[in-house]
């Protein structure tokens, strides 16, 4: 298991997006950058092996950084759409502090349209805070219930 840093580090350097990025998750997740790179990869190829799994994502929400994105949902960038979901985990986050319940005790958050499904789990263990997996998924073909425990399996790999 890899752990996370807690606030998101200043990148050096003028390279590709790409190389930057791989960099501070590394940095992010407290390790080497292949094994950051590594265990979002496969933490990524697990997501996309859920049935109706149209893309994922794996994602910081204090930066509003995807650390690593895979699938391309028709019409959907997934990568801005998962940018734009940190606000979504943040205010949901913040809502329920307010009325009183732990954040830690919110095991997803589902946003339901006509054709799919935007599952997003913030990562429940304190090593870390401020990351959530993002799935996409088309409504006709997911089971929810699966999708769900499989994102448990996923947590581990990260």
């Amino acid at each position: 298991m890899l752990g996370w840093c807690g606030s998101p580090p200043a990148v050096e350097g003028r390279g590709p997006v790409l190389e930057r990025r791989e960099v501070w998750s590394a940095q992010c997740l407290n390790a080497t950058r292949e094994q950051a790179v590594s265990a979002i990869q496969s933490a990524l190829r697990r997501a996309m092996s859920v049935e109706g799994v149209l893309g994922a994502a794996i994602v910081d929400y204090v930066s509003r950084m995807p650390l690593g994105t895979i699938g391309n949902p028709a019409g959907l960038d997934l990568e801005e759409a998962a940018q734009r979901d940190t606000d979504v985990v943040r205010v949901n986050l913040s809502a329920l502090a307010q009325l009183g319940y732990e954040p830690r005790r919110v095991e997803d958050i589902l946003i339901t349209l006509d054709t799919e499904y935007h599952l997003l789990r913030p990562l429940a263990r304190r090593a870390h805070d401020g990351l959530f997996i993002y799935l996409v998924l088309d409504r006709d073909l997911a089971d929810l219930d699966t999708a769900r425990k499989e994102l448990l399996r996923i947590e581990e790999l990260l």
